[in-house]
């Protein structure tokens, strides 16, 4: 009997090696307030630093510091002029001036912002406003703060006026002293006070109209214009008697234009003389908005409900206003000024 075959030896499957596995990319760190990217998040574990800048042609040049605001609001001041308020958050210039007294819509525009808020005063009864809502804004006023760094006097800007020494375009405030001094708002700034997008292709103005140039007015031969530069891809701000300019010959841009009419009335409170606060209408209300960006433009309705509420903003179509990174401005004229796009 012939002997049986030894069996074959069982062969085993072969293993394929396994995929190196990819890194996880790398989570990127942006800034809050303009959704760019930082390199160390460290820097933005301060508050948001506001500030109250005059805008009158003889206050002009504001120190170069100004520039290097995340965003800037341009509001109304009496019934033609404009005020301005810089908000630094992802980095503190060492000084920024000259620094003026508080208007009205300073509450319910930093209010979502949970900011402080550097200024050398108000009208009573603008004073007691923001003191009745200091659960939203912390302020630091100069003649309370003066002595703890948060302020100083710059004393070339000091002039004579009526054999007097005047103080109103030197008083400079130290928004990296105020962030280490704020006892209140000391948490960063909410990552959607505007509504950004990462990748600015998704930008509502990617299919939005020409928007290369805006101007928006305040009042009778007194406007505010931005110019769009496609070689830089950014905004020049300009003013009624030329291009805006700070300390050094440094002209402002900004990569996003947001303007938002609003209704404002002169109040009839304050009996001091001289030209009344403007109370703007934002609180619980709506009206159209303009968006600019890349040279393109859209439009919109916007809302805000009560005085800690952000602003909602939505396109003409129905669909939420996608803002592109960057650095704004943002414009508060009347519901009757007629803006210009083009």
């Amino acid at each position: 009997m012939a002997p049986s075959p030894s069996p074959s030896p069982s062969r085993k499957p072969s293993r394929k090696p396994s995929p190196t596995p990819s890194p996880s990319p790398t989570p990127v760190t942006r800034a809050p307030l303009t959704w760019l990217p930082v390199d160390d998040a460290a820097t933005l574990l301060g508050p948001a630093v506001a500030l109250k800048v005059p805008n009158l042609k003889q206050e002009n040049p504001q120190t170069a510091g100004f520039a290097d605001a995340d965003l800037w609001f341009c509001q109304p001041n009496g019934d033609s002029y404009t005020r301005l308020v810089p908000v630094f958050h992802s980095r503190y210039p060492d000084a920024v001036g000259p620094i003026r007294s508080m208007r009205p819509v300073d509450v319910p525009l930093l209010s979502p912002l949970g900011a402080v808020l550097g200024n050398t005063g108000a009208a009573e009864w603008v004073m007691n406003y923001v003191k009745a809502h200091d659960e939203n804004l912390e302020r630091m006023t100069y003649l309370e703060w003066r002595d703890k760094g948060a302020f100083s006097v710059d004393r070339s800007r000091i002039y004579k006026a009526n054999g007097k020494s005047q103080f109103d375009r030197a008083i400079m405030a130290h928004p990296a002293e105020m962030a280490k001094l704020a006892e209140r708002m000391t948490a960063p700034p909410p990552a959607d006070y505007l509504p950004f997008v990462a990748d600015p292709a998704r930008s509502s103005t990617a299919v939005g109209s020409a928007g290369s140039k805006v101007s928006v007015p305040y009042g009778r031969d007194f406007a505010m214009s931005y110019e769009y530069d496609p070689g830089t891809n950014t905004y020049a701000r300009h003013q009624p008697w030329g291009p805006h300019v700070v300390e050094g010959d440094t002209q402002l841009v900004c990569d996003n234009v947001l303007v938002i009419q609003a209704k404002w009335w002169m109040d009839k409170i304050w009996k001091g003389g001289g030209a009344a606060d403007p109370v703007v209408d934002i609180i619980d209300s709506s009206g159209p908005f303009f968006y600019l960006q890349g040279g393109k433009a859209v439009t919109g309705t916007w809302t805000k409900g009560a005085m800690a509420e952000k602003f909602t903003f939505t396109l003409a179509g129905g669909k939420p206003l996608a803002m592109a990174p960057g650095r704004t401005w943002v414009e508060l004229p009347h519901t009757r000024s007629e803006i210009a796009i083009s």
